[in-house]
């Protein structure tokens, strides 16, 4: 007998199975509809994900109770997550998939289209989801599209095969990494995404609950089949080569992997807990949490991949599919170890998809973040998780000038701006959590100036309570330089004049990951309003120039080497480097850049190449 077509036959059966046990209740929240992603509708491509992201893109300000506004006007923008809204989503143009199913493997296209009509399928029992791709890689199929409805924009091909080697080597930049449409990088991701924002958005068990047994998987339980395939399609599948079972790894190979992880990677993501919670509490919970032990090992694979620039990325691919096949049928349970995956595999995807794909990458975390409640100030792990993500969503958030995620209002107290600022200003905390304040007035600074922007487009005047806004902010930005912990403060400082190197940026050296990122984060947030400062604005003698905070930006990534705080400062370096006129801060500032790239693995290139361009040195 045909084990593959056993497969299908007992996949399909299940499906039945939740169907019909629905059908007679009430349906609950399905989980999301979903289209392809950067494609044509003439062009279909096997990449899905939500159709907008504004459905849950919060607002960052929102009055205070203690009178102390987020926003210029003070308007109450209360949370999606709050209001009880569902989730809404827009089919693809094919009229083969209803609302519930999250087809991004279908092994036989005629069955699932009968099937679907029936009942949506619960996300308890997720897993099923990856089945397909876990253990049917020949069987992967393409929906059908109507063809008719416009024409294909210029350039793009006729189709998108699966396989990442086919594609057009110049439809995407290399800065597009591996999560390009059509490969597998980009299903895996647009999977996990799509759950994380159903199961935030659904009524599922707090994560204070205890979450249910993984759902009977029958036959699958038994591993991969080993029959008889097509040849053909197996080689046309870019999950079938590498990804068809769960990854192996020999003992020494799991070895270099966590060395990795602690020696390089943790500190990343430890730059601003002295408690170095990834470093020291995370692995230990990873001995015992499958689905976070295979995010740990997939990013330190993939950081090794980048920084070796290797053309393989096999093994990442292997361990991310693994930790995702792990991880859906937990996700109800939304416990820290659930969190600490999702978090980590944003991580992953961050260093690995083009920067300005980053905010959808980080949406499905930041709602089930939101959903679980977790801030700045929870303490303990879930304290280190929040402010891991919300660096990262600071950096998208500098990127797209849009605002954060994550409400700015749901960082601290949730109270007002006055009580945030007196949590991080308590003298009980340490100074990592000084430099969380900078990421804090960095964040509020780059959401109200997004709101400034949005009113001068529409061409309201200027008003004096968004000058009077602007004048608070940036007072705070002031009174957080003025009032830095010791720890904070420059061990020494080098004049570009007496620099022997012959540097045209100063030496600002800091002792610790906290000082150099929060004060470089200062600086970017200094930076940015006084590019937007208000006509009748004037600084004081004792306040700096733009090109000041310019050049200290550069001073801090070119004298420390933290290999953490050079993973935030990629987006600081280009706003800087804006400002800069010379040659010689050209080349400072492109060999910064490169140095960050050769040493982290973190892609660099598109900001440098960027850069030439604003500066007209292309052919340099």
């Amino acid at each position: 007998m045909n084990i593959t077509s056993q497969i299908e036959q007992d996949y399909n059966v299940a499906i039945d199975t939740r169907s019909i046990g629905h059908e007679d209740s009430t349906p609950a929240m399905s989980p999301p509809a979903i289209k392809p992603a950067n494609a044509h509708p003439e062009h279909p491509s096997p990449t899905w994900h939500a159709e907008s992201p504004s459905f849950y893109t919060p607002h960052s300000f929102t009055a205070s109770s203690d009178g102390i506004p987020y926003s210029i006007d003070g308007e109450s923008n209360p949370s999606p997550l709050s209001n009880g809204s569902r989730l809404h989503l827009i089919h693809s143009h094919t009229s083969d998939y209803s609302e519930g199913l999250t087809p991004q493997f279908i092994p036989d296209p005629q069955r699932m289209t009968d099937q679907i009509t029936r009942s949506p399928i619960p996300t308890e029992d997720a897993a099923a989801d990856l089945l397909a791709l876990r253990y049917l890689p020949s069987q992967v199929r393409r929906p059908r599209v109507d063809s008719s409805s416009e024409m294909p924009p210029p350039g793009f091909p006729s189709s998108l095969s699966n396989n990442q080697s086919n594609l057009d080597p110049h439809l995407f930049d290399d800065c597009d990494g591996i999560f390009i449409p059509g490969s597998a990088y980009q299903e895996l991701h647009s999977t996990l995404r799509d759950h994380l924002i159903y199961t935030a958005r659904s009524n599922c068990p707090t994560r204070d609950g205890t979450p249910e047994a993984q759902p009977d998987m029958g036959f699958f339980t038994k591993g991969p089949s080993h029959g008889d395939s097509n040849e053909e399609t197996r080689d046309s599948n870019p999950m079938s080569n590498h990804s068809s079972k769960p990854p192996e790894l020999t003992v020494q190979r799991e070895y270099i992997l966590w060395k990795t992880w602690i020696n390089e990677v943790a500190p990343w993501l430890d730059k601003f807990d002295n408690q170095r919670h990834f470093e020291h509490k995370i692995p230990i919970i990873a001995k015992t949490t499958p689905h976070l032990k295979n995010s740990i090992l997939a990013l330190a694979a993939r950081q090794i991949e980048r920084k070796e620039n290797s053309a393989s990325s096999s093994e990442s691919l292997a361990l991310y599919q693994e930790a995702i096949h792990l991880l859906l049928p937990e996700l109800q349970s939304k416990n820290t170890a659930v969190i600490a995956s999702c978090v980590i595999l944003c991580v992953l995807e961050m260093m690995s998809c083009s920067p300005k794909e980053w905010r959808r990458h980080l949406e499905g975390c930041a709602n089930l973040l939101e959903a679980v409640g977790i801030n700045g100030f929870s303490g303990g792990i879930d304290q280190a998780l929040f402010w891991c993500f919300a660096r990262m969503d600071i950096c998208g958030a500098l990127i797209s000038q849009d605002l954060t995620l994550i409400p700015i209002h749901h960082w601290a107290s949730t109270i007002g701006l006055n009580e945030d600022i007196k949590l991080f200003r308590n003298p009980a905390n340490g100074f990592d959590t000084y430099a969380n304040f900078a990421v804090f007035l960095c964040a509020i600074s780059v959401s109200f100036l997004h709101e400034l922007r949005t009113r001068s487009q529409g061409h309201e005047p200027e008003s004096e309570r968004s000058v009077a806004r602007w004048k608070e902010l940036f007072g705070h930005l002031d009174d957080w330089y003025a009032q830095r912990p010791e720890e904070m403060k420059p061990i020494l400082t080098i004049s570009a004049s007496d620099d022997q190197a012959g540097s045209p940026f100063p030496t600002v050296l800091y002792g610790n990951g906290p000082a150099v990122s929060g004060n470089q984060l200062y600086h970017t947030a200094a930076l940015a309003m006084l590019h937007e400062r208000p006509a009748s604005v004037r600084l004081t003698k004792s306040q700096k120039s733009i090109f000041w905070h310019a050049r200290q930006i550069c001073a801090i990534s070119e004298s420390n080497t933290h290999h953490g705080a050079w993973t935030n400062s990629i987006q600081p370096i280009w706003m800087a480097g804006k400002v800069m006129s010379h040659p010689s801060e050209h080349k400072a500032i492109l060999d910064v850049l490169e140095r960050i790239e050769r040493e982290t693995g973190w892609a660099t290139a598109w900001r440098r190449e960027d850069l030439r361009n604003w500066w007209g040195d292309s052919d340099d």
